[in-house]
């Protein structure tokens, strides 16, 4: 890859680049999000697991810190290792916990591994849980999404992509509809089938909710609030074709708003504090090298 942090990440075999298994903090990208100041949706390390074996967690609690200052984000946290998580939670990283903006969620893609994934999620002091059930490649049963506020679902992707059974898909929705948990249908993946007949679609990754049964066209959020685009709004639909409004207590809404703006102005107080001192350090050390030059 050409990006300098991701050099020496993935070596090429047999003609693709594959992943070396090492996992690297970037510190100097850490601040990034308390300097922007319109809010943002951000998905935590998406090519990588915030609670690889490979940080310590000093480094996590590094990445902690940053979504705990910055919030007027939105921060969404996704990880298979689901017992460390729920460790660090109930422990190192009580301080952000309990933020209403920071999301944590594990992958729930088949029931051997996925199943016992919800059961420590749940066991997290966490104020928002989520599961992430994509791709789905099995149906999944009877689920208990005591304790869960987001579920999203969708087809596998690819040209190696599996079977994406419509069916396994709906029950997910309808469990999500019985036990109140926002439902958000991402993706009907490269090979959706229903009833066993492979559903031909235009968009490679079955992302068009366009193409979708009308019932599929489901795109829930956890605070009730109003999707981001224009786009998300269109397909915010269920079967009568009217818009989605979970009747869920705002998760969002819980937040003082008062707090936020005291936490942005401090975090970003402290941001141009460090700035200035740097300049300062940056603008010293060129004095000293024009001094031995002379």
């Amino acid at each position: 890859m050409g990006i300098p942090q991701y050099q020496g990440l993935t070596v090429i075999q047999g003609g693709r680049p594959n992943w070396t298994g090492e996992v690297r903090l970037v510190e100097h990208k850490l601040d990034e999000p308390l300097h922007w100041r319109k809010p943002r949706t951000v998905f935590v390390n998406s090519m990588s697991d915030l609670f690889h074996e490979h940080l310590s967690d000093g480094d996590i609690i590094k990445v902690a810190e940053v979504m705990h200052k910055a919030s007027w984000h939105t921060f969404q946290v996704l990880t298979k290792r689901h017992e460390r998580m729920a460790d660090l939670l109930n422990s190192q990283l009580q301080f952000c916990a309990r933020d209403t903006h920071i999301w944590w969620g594990v992958s729930v893609e088949n029931c051997k591994v996925g199943l016992p994934r919800i059961d420590h999620l749940r066991l997290a002091d966490a104020a928002v849980r989520f599961l992430s059930v994509e791709p789905l490649l099995e149906d999944m049963g009877n689920l208990n999404l005591e304790g869960i506020h987001w579920v999203i679902v969708g087809g596998e992707s690819g040209p190696r992509a599996r079977d994406f059974d419509l069916g396994w898909a709906r029950s997910i929705v309808r469990q999500c509809r019985e036990q109140r948990v926002p439902c958000f249908v991402k993706q009907l993946g490269t090979r959706p089938v229903e009833d066993a007949i492979p559903i031909k679609l235009s968009d490679y990754k079955g992302g068009n909710p366009a193409e979708w049964p009308s019932d599929l066209r489901v795109r829930e959020f956890p605070d009730g609030s109003e999707p981001q685009t224009r786009k998300d709004r269109a397909v915010a639909t269920h079967r009568s074709g009217k818009q989605i409004t979970p009747k869920l207590k705002s998760i969002r809404s819980q937040q003082d708003p008062a707090l936020a703006a005291q936490r942005r102005n401090a975090a970003l107080k402290a941001w141009a504090t460090r700035r200035a001192q740097a300049r300062a350090d940056a603008e010293n050390k060129n004095g000293q090298m024009k001094k031995g030059q002379k």
